[in-house]
């Protein structure tokens, strides 16, 4: 039997070494906050708004991204064929679909689409504050993300979402995402990699992604124009 002194020892061990861990994660994140512009100047930001395309294959879809504090989302997409307009109004999910030549159908999301779409309106995301939004973080490695050493960070959301993030061991940007998207029949690990920072107002975003499953390129991101803080008609955020 392990004396009492031992028992004691050992889980002042455990003790340490969780700190020290949690440390690690905090200077990581300390690190990601300065190379985004800094924590005062992402809570400075209140509204946003990104247009750009979405290139699958041969086709092309605009794409445009609004948010506003505290939670308010509207992602829009159009094809030559049909437009979406998904809405999340700070309590529910709407999508509204128009095909060409008709008027649009607007349901109130639910599922998996809803859920995901709701965590997306997490105006800064899971890496700020994640205690207090009830996350957990845990340093688990370094990694290789396309020649570039990486943090790898995982993250357990408060609802049990499970993503990975790689954090670049230099310039502090996030450059990898990974999360296991539900799927008939289990999951598919869908891999976005982010590229081409630039600086628009003190603030750094990509202006690449690409996402990639099963080591194919599932479409590629690409974005035109990033504007801070603009003045958003709050109706823009109500049922489509």
């Amino acid at each position: 039997m392990p004396s009492f002194r031992k028992l004691i020892s050992a889980s002042l061990s455990v003790l340490l070494s969780a700190a020290l861990h949690a440390a690690d994660v905090d200077e990581i994140l300390e690190g990601y906050y300065e190379a985004q512009g800094g924590l005062e100047k992402l809570r400075e930001l209140q509204s946003l708004r990104i247009s750009g395309v979405n290139r699958f294959q041969q086709q092309e879809i605009s794409a445009k991204y609004l948010a506003m504090r505290p939670n308010l989302l509207r992602m829009e997409s159009a094809s030559p064929e049909v437009e979406v307009v998904r809405v999340f109004d700070g309590e529910t999910a709407w999508q509204a679909v128009r095909q060409r030549g008709s008027t649009a159908r607007v349901v109130r999301m639910e599922g998996q689409e809803a859920v995901e779409l709701i965590r997306e309106s997490d105006f800064d995301g899971a890496l700020v504050d994640y205690r207090e939004k009830g996350h957990t973080i845990e340093l688990v490695g370094i990694e290789k993300v396309r020649g570039s050493e990486a943090y790898k960070l995982e993250v357990v959301e408060q609802g049990g979402v499970r993503e990975t993030y790689f954090i670049d061991t230099n310039t502090y940007r996030i450059v990898k995402k990974a999360t296991d998207v539900p799927a008939e029949g289990g999951t598919i690990l869908f891999e976005m990699y982010y590229d081409d920072f630039r600086e628009v107002d003190g603030l750094v975003f990509p202006f690449t992604t690409t996402a990639v499953s099963s080591g194919q390129t599932v479409f590629t991101g690409l974005v035109e124009e990033v504007e801070v803080n603009p003045e958003l008609d709050p109706e823009l955020f109500e049922r489509p």
